[in-house]
């Protein structure tokens, strides 16, 4: 028999989920464990959201729905992008099964064996993978926290060759929780303009923003080669919808819209009422989290002590110094001797090296008992 595509042996397995998935094994078998690595927000869906559900599947939206996504959410998504200061319409909008899909889907549509995507790390462990896939090649333009993990422009466009074809962004970032400032959006769109290429902007992490300032979107920006990714998943906690959604320039849309009908074809209906609630009946419910988060932001600090926890400007993860622990060892003797699980910072790229994520969507007393553990093994092991 011949082997698998030979592609599949540049991808690696999630680093998240895969350590996600030791820890639902170990409680199903009793273990008492703390853990901080899923990027789950613990709140409910709100109420609006549940209950649309379970009137859409009374009402039998349970059948085959619009490709594209049903056309009240998508007019909803399109006010929202409004707002954003992304002029669109509904007509470059398609709702998908999360975020993720929507990312894939790009790089399917945009990359040609070959091709070069620049990415950001530390950055979500996906977007490497995701342009394997696709059969190009990821680029590391490494951020540090001397520079609290913004781009620098040079190091940025000497990356840039004759295959680069788009560069991805990430803001709030997954995992460093840095929100870049309005003139670090603008050199990233300058750039992507001189040099014609396509960016793919991460929104998913766009209401937990902790800076008193808003989150810029490139597709502001330009429009005119900008594909914005958003998801319901982190900001009205519904992580296990799956109902993400991308904005594109409306030459892209009908190559997307091929990816989405020759794959998963379309979401549920009674899931995406749920979403178009979220828009219509809870719009208070990002802003409610994410002041809690925000207030958790301080407990971090002191549990931490002396630790670097990162930026703590956005999304809900601590990007902790370990100082100059390995990443991967250090992780795995966390979890074994103290039974703290966290990501360790390699997984989102070469820059994570002596860091790990801490997820601090978690209660209180559990937040602060398990810091207080990673706290004294780093000061022990160090």
């Amino acid at each position: 028999m011949n082997p698998w595509a030979q592609r599949m042996d540049r991808v690696g397995f999630s680093a998240t989920v895969k350590m996600a998935q030791q820890v639902r094994e170990d409680r199903a078998a009793g273990i008492e464990l703390f853990d901080f690595t899923v990027g789950e927000p613990h709140w409910n869906p709100p109420g609006p959201v549940v209950a649309a559900v379970k009137a859409g599947l009374d009402a039998g939206l349970t059948r085959y729905s619009d490709s594209k996504g049903m056309p009240a959410l998508r007019k909803a998504l399109a006010q929202d992008f409004k707002g954003r200061g992304i002029d669109t319409d509904d007509g470059s909008i398609i709702v998908t099964p999360g975020g993720k899909q929507a990312i894939y889907m790009t790089c399917q549509a945009l990359m040609d064996p070959g091709d070069e995507a620049i990415v950001i790390p530390p950055c979500w462990v996906s977007y490497a993978d995701i342009v394997k896939l696709a059969g190009g090649n990821p680029i590391e333009v490494n951020t540090n926290a001397r520079d609290k993990y913004r781009p620098n422009e040079t190091t940025l466009r000497k990356a840039i060759t004759p295959r680069t074809k788009l560069i991805m962004t990430n803001n709030p970032s997954n995992p460093t929780g840095a929100v870049w400032e309005p003139e670090v959006v603008e050199m990233v769109a300058r750039v992507a303009k001189e040099h014609d290429l396509w960016i793919v902007d991460d929104l998913v992490y766009e209401a937990f923003n902790y800076t008193g300032r808003p989150v810029p979107a490139v597709g502001a920006l330009a429009p005119e080669r900008t594909v914005t990714v958003g998801s319901f998943s982190k900001s009205h906690a519904m992580t296990g919808f799956r109902v993400g959604y991308v904005q594109a320039p409306q030459p892209l849309v009908p190559q997307l819209l091929k990816l989405q009908q020759q794959s998963v074809t379309c979401l549920p209906g009674f899931v995406q009422a749920g979403a178009l609630a979220a828009l219509e009946h809870a719009r208070q419910f990002p802003v409610e989290m994410a002041a809690h988060y925000q207030s958790l932001t301080a407990v971090v600090r002191e549990c931490l002590g002396d630790l670097d926890p990162g930026p703590l400007e956005g999304a809900f993860y601590a990007f902790v110094d370990i100082k100059g622990q390995d990443s991967v060892a250090f992780a795995d003797r966390l979890y074994a001797e103290q039974r703290v699980a966290v990501v360790p910072g390699v997984a989102f790229g070469s820059a994570g090296q002596g860091y790990v994520r801490v997820s601090y969507a978690a209660d209180e007393a559990t937040l602060r008992a398990g810091l207080t553990r990673l706290a004294a093994a780093v000061q022990a092991w160090g």
